[in-house]
């Protein structure tokens, strides 16, 4: 390596840099490894989590005063990957302009409900009739959307692609006992615990 005449002062005068840059040296804080393991076992068990919901489930691990910054530069820093986010639909608008939507007048007015299959004989479409015989028989009124056009069941077309994203394509079944347990689990989890955006 050939050395040269130039100082300190005259190379970070013609980078642009300030020589306060150029001598920084980072402090590692104390907690610096326990959160940098508390983020990589979240990322590892969430997968589909990005920094900003990682971020809001240390303080549940006990790490209070840790912001998103701080994750985003360790999640950076440790080459996790951020998940894509998801493009947004459009929705279905009626010739006069007006959106559909049958919005709830009152606690328990309106109720969606959707089915989530996988690879299972007698499916979405056998369950589909026996429920709407049942609500039929309880003289509840039934409101299909559009074939195609998931974004008319938001909440359910949310939910249920969370669920797959998050549980049903991380797990593999071994019997009709564990799906109900780790289904049940993973309600749980997904009610009380997990952060919402």
């Amino acid at each position: 390596m050939e050395r040269t005449s130039f100082s300190e002062r005259q190379v970070c005068r013609a980078l642009s840099i300030s020589r306060s840059v150029k001598r920084y040296v980072p402090v590692k804080r104390d907690d610096e490894d326990a959160v940098t393991a508390a983020i990589i076992e979240l990322a590892t068990n969430y997968g589909r989590y990005g920094y900003r919901r990682v971020a809001a489930m240390l303080p549940t691990l006990g790490f209070e005063g840790v912001n998103h910054k701080r994750v985003e530069r360790i999640w950076r820093e440790q080459s996790l990957k951020v998940p894509a986010k998801q493009p947004k639909r459009r929705r279905i608008w009626t010739d006069d302009g007006s959106c559909v939507r049958l919005r709830p007048g009152y606690e328990n007015h309106v109720w969606s409900y959707d089915f989530v299959e996988d690879r299972l004989d007698n499916g979405s479409e056998f369950v589909a009739g026996k429920l709407r015989d049942y609500l039929a028989s309880a003289s509840v009124t039934t409101l299909f959307i559009e074939p195609g056009s998931p974004w008319e069941n938001g909440y359910c077309e949310s939910f249920n692609s969370r669920m797959r994203d998050e549980f049903l394509n991380m797990e593999f079944f071994e019997t009709w006992y564990e799906v109900e347990v780790l289904t049940k689990e993973w309600i749980r989890y997904y009610n009380e615990e997990r952060p919402h955006s």
